[in-house]
C-alpha cells in the first residue's frame, strides 16, 4: 500500500500534542466495502437455505454431491425427515457402486415408508444378486407393508392391505435371495408389533429350520397375535429333527453387513 492512500494529521485535543501521536485516516475503502457487501452476499444465503429451503429440499441437494460422507448424511436426515419425495432419489442410490449407500439408501426407504418405495426394493429382491442389499430390502419391504397407503401406521388394519399382500407375495415368490427365512424371522424382534405380524405371517409358509430357534424366541412375545401366528409356523416344520441342520445361519454368517458398522442404527442424524 503507498504512501499516498494515507492522509496523515496530527490529533488535536486542545492540549500540546505529544511527540509522534498521529491519526491515520483511510483514503480509500472500496477493498473494505466489498469485503462487507461479498459478507452480507453470503450471510444472505445462509439465512434463505435455513428459513426458505426446508430440510428435505436441502438434503435432496446434498444426495447428489459425489462424496460419500455427504451421501449417508443426506440419507440418515432424508430417512428422519419420512417424506415420500425422497424416494425418488433413494431408489436412485440403489444403483450406487458403494456397498454402504446402496444399504442405507434401501434402509431409509423402509424408515420413509411409502408404498412408492416397494416396486424398487421389489426388483432387488427379485434378482437377489446383492446379498447385503437384499437384506436390508426385504426388511424394508416388511416396514412398509405395515403402514397404510396414507403414511399412517396401521393400527389393527387399513382399509387397503394391497401392500400388505404384495410383500407377502414377494417373500413368498418372488424373492431370488437365499435365506429369505432368517431376514424374515429378524423381523419378529421389530420394536413395530405390526412389522412382527406380518413378519410371522409370512414365516407360516417360508420357515425352515434354520429360523426353528428364532421361532421358539418368539413364542414369548407380548402380542397375543404374533404368538399365534409362531405357533403355526412352527406346527407347519413338525417335530424337531433329532440332529440340528447343517448350517445354522447366524453361527457363520456371509452378510457383512449384520457387522456393526455396517448397520446405520447410532446416529442417524447429524444436526
Amino acid at each position: 500500500m503507498g504512501r499516498d492512500d494515507f492522509a496523515v494529521t496530527p490529533a488535536y485535543s486542545g492540549e500540546e500534542i505529544p511527540s509522534g501521536q498521529l491519526i491515520v485516516e483511510e483514503k480509500s475503502r472500496r477493498g473494505c466495502a466489498c469485503f462487507l457487501i461479498l459478507l452480507a452476499l453470503v450471510g444472505g444465503m445462509v439465512i434463505y437455505a435455513q428459513l426458505v429451503m426446508d430440510p428435505v429440499t436441502l438434503n435432496l441437494m446434498l444426495i447428489t454431491v459425489n462424496n460419500q460422507e455427504v451421501k449417508e448424511y443426506a440419507i440418515r436426515n432424508l430417512a428422519r425427515e419420512g417424506n415420500s419425495r425422497a424416494v425418488d432419489a433413494l431408489k436412485k442410490e440403489l444403483g450406487h457402486p458403494n456397498a454402504g449407500i446402496r444399504c442405507r439408501a434401501a434402509w431409509a426407504l423402509g424408515e420413509i415408508g411409502s408404498h412408492d418405495g416397494i416396486d424398487p426394493l421389489r426388483k432387488v429382491v427379485k434378482h437377489g444378486m446383492d446379498d447385503e442389499l437384499s437384506y436390508y430390502a426385504v426388511r424394508s419391504l416388511l416396514s412398509i407393508a405395515t403402514r397404510c397407503p396414507d403414511g399412517a401406521p396401521r393400527g389393527e388394519k387399513c382399509r387397503d392391505d394391497t401392500a400388505a399382500v404384495e410383500v407377502a407375495e414377494i417373500c413368498l415368490h418372488g424373492c431370488m435371495i437365499s435365506h429369505v427365512d432368517y431376514i424374515i424371522c429378524e423381523s419378529l424382534f421389530d420394536d413395530d408389533v405390526n412389522v412382527r405380524i406380518l413378519a410371522a405371517q409370512i414365516l407360516v409358509s417360508v420357515a425352515t429350520e434354520n429360523v426353528r430357534y428364532m421361532l421358539e424366541a418368539a413364542r414369548e412375545d407380548e402380542d397375543e397375535r404374533v404368538r399365534e401366528a409362531v405357533d403355526m409356523a412352527l406346527d407347519g416344520l413338525g417335530p424337531p429333527p433329532s440332529t440340528k441342520p447343517e448350517y445354522l445361519y447366524p453361527d457363520d454368517t456371509i452378510y457383512p453387513l449384520l457387522e456393526e458398522e455396517y448397520i446405520p442404527r447410532l446416529p442417524l442424524y447429524i444436526e
